[in-house]
């Protein structure tokens, strides 16, 4: 392992391409997205998923970079409390870039938490799934129950997701496709049964199905402005971290020094999130932030901590 030199972290040699390429997605996406407009005005659900699908790919191939560089040295001797500078005045604290989290080996056991009867939150923009780094030794989700008190299952009181079509669609959908050809052998009919007419009201013309405005309402959900400060925080962390990597790669290198083997061991098994919500799988995106975020998991994977 590599020490650290007097002017700063260094990139290793291997990474420095990948590094490159990350923050060349950052400054991408950095001058795509206008900060301050979404804390206030907000920007359409839309952009906000194919934002989500960048920043899934963006961070996820940050993380293992850094976690990679990490572990190629030895970090200095921890600060002791009398050489801490003194405390800054109480100030908002902008949200961090986490790198991984790792769960103690005998947390088995998960807390019970009790669900509280509480108004539900209006939707917003739609919600992707963590990193597997922030898990690391953490039981499989199909272990843990969330929400579960030992009591009987609560209702849901939320309303249906506005970004979902309700009811048949009718052919003149936009969102209609032809069904599938059966291959299902037809039963034979006997012609001389009577076959049953329903009356049916007289056709309109003129008259929209109902299909079409909810084509419609379901349209304009998606081009709604929703505020999305979570996601502002996010771009401001990604442009903290792109802008001074050493100060991560620092930090990482001092939490691995009680537990790199198993930090290690777990991080290789964990691959990049490459599943985007059902929602969203119909946005388009320019890129391979996915492929990239492979390509850096690899690099992890490859790591030899001789």
């Amino acid at each position: 392992m590599r020490p650290m030199n007097a002017t700063g972290l260094i990139i290793p040699a291997p990474l420095r391409t990948l590094w490159s390429e990350a923050r060349d997605w950052v400054s991408f996406i950095l001058a795509k997205f206008d900060r301050a407009t979404m804390r206030t005005t907000g920007i359409r659900r839309e952009h906000g998923a194919r934002l989500a699908i960048w920043l899934l790919g963006v961070e996820s191939s940050i993380r293992r970079l850094i976690l990679t560089a990490a572990l190629t040295l030895t970090p200095p001797s921890q600060r002791t409390r009398a050489s801490r500078a003194q405390p800054a005045p109480a100030q908002p604290r902008p949200k961090t870039f986490r790198i991984f989290r790792l769960h103690a080996q005998d947390a088995t056991a998960q807390r019970q938490h009790t669900r509280r009867a509480s108004a539900p939150a209006p939707y917003g923009h739609i919600r992707f799934p963590a990193d597997p780094l922030l898990a690391l030794g953490a039981p499989p989700s199909s272990a843990r129950r969330h929400g579960d008190n030992g009591g009987p299952r609560l209702p849901r009181s939320r309303a249906p997701n506005p970004l979902d079509r309700h009811g048949r669609l009718s052919r003149q959908d936009p969102d209609w496709r032809a069904p599938e050809q059966s291959t299902r052998p037809s039963m034979p009919r006997d012609p001389h049964a009577k076959r049953t007419r329903t009356q049916r009201a007289p056709h309109n013309p003129e008259a929209l199905p109902p299909s079409l405005h909810d084509w419609r309402r379901h349209h304009d959900e998606w081009q709604r402005l929703i505020p999305a400060p979570g996601l502002a925080a996010r771009l401001d962390a990604l442009e903290r971290i792109a802008a001074n990597p050493d100060a991560a790669i620092l930090r990482t290198a001092r939490r691995l020094t009680r537990s790199r083997e198993r930090a290690l061991a777990l991080a290789r098994a964990a691959r990049p999130a490459s599943r985007t919500p059902r929602r969203v799988r119909h946005v388009q995106t320019a890129g391979h932030a996915p492929r990239f975020a492979e390509a850096c998991h690899d690099a992890l994977a490859a790591h030899d901590t001789s």
